[in-house]
């Protein structure tokens, strides 16, 4: 459910906000009893995606929130209202806080999430050919470590929306090796949650991607390598070995150039 940036601390549109979605919840509840199916207990309250802090409301008491909480806190704040009044109905249901673009900051104040909001960490500015240890990744591992920290506090998840592709070009890009360095830091910060965007079967060896994050989402630990030469053995049979010498390949180029490579932002030369 996508919400405009204008005037979120206003009453009125709070108070229709809140009737559409609990009308909303009542009524999955009701076609999943009738269908057996399982209840969509979780609910997505998101902000535009908006270029700049200049689409923000700029009336005095929309000003003074994003002054002392910052623009994540901003989006915070209304989201925990709108946690509050829906647990009060609907104990299990859970609201998401999507931490992203111009608020994926975490509040400047002693904002935190209620119990019952999952927070989505999205960067877009990540640097998705190198691991999020990396130089390049500093910004995003801070903002883990932030967010993974705030969400201890009251006990909300934490949960990750990465990135694997680029929209602008799609050459071929090692993107697999970022995954176990990556995955393994989610884990050691409690994330309970991960969407990763790769786009289409179209994308560099999107398949191996697949598999990569399949085995390592179910084991952190798991040995890269094992994984690799299990996957293009089996997958691409005799021609398996050259498949590994080109990632091979691709790897040692990446890191010999130093490319920055983003989501959808221009990259380095």
């Amino acid at each position: 459910m996508d919400i405009q940036n204008k005037r979120i601390s206003n009453d009125e549109f709070f108070e229709a906000l809140m009737e559409k979605l609990l009308k909303t919840i009542e009524e999955d509840i009701a076609r999943c009893k009738q269908e057996g199916t399982e209840f969509p207990y979780y609910y997505s309250i998101s902000p535009d995606d908006l270029p700049g802090t200049e689409c923000y409301c700029q009336c005095p008491e929309c000003s003074e929130i994003i002054e002392k909480a910052g623009y994540g806190g901003y989006v915070l704040r209304f989201i925990n209202r709108i946690a509050r009044e829906v647990g009060k109905v609907y104990p299990f249901v859970k609201i998401e806080n999507l931490a992203y673009f111009t608020f994926s900051e975490p509040p400047k104040d002693d904002t935190v999430p209620e119990s019952n909001v999952v927070v989505r960490l999205a960067n877009i500015y990540v640097d998705v050919l190198r691991d999020i240890n990396s130089v390049s990744n500093r910004r995003y591992l801070r903002l883990l470590k932030s967010w993974a920290e705030l969400c201890k506090k009251s006990g909300a998840e934490l949960h990750i929306w990465d990135y694997m592709f680029n929209m602008r070009l799609n050459y071929p890009l090692p993107l697999f090796y970022r995954l176990k360095d990556t995955v393994k830091a989610f884990s050691d910060y409690g994330v309970t949650g991960v969407c990763v965007e790769i786009e289409e079967h179209l994308s560099d060896m999107w398949e191996l991607n697949k598999y990569m994050l399949t085995h390592l989402l179910e084991n952190p630990d798991a040995d890269i390598d094992v994984m690799l030469c299990d996957f293009t053995d089996r997958y691409y049979g005799a021609a398996g070995g050259y498949v590994r010498d080109y990632c091979e390949l691709l790897r040692k180029t990446a890191e010999k150039n130093t490319p920055h490579v983003y989501c959808c932002l221009e990259d380095s030369p």
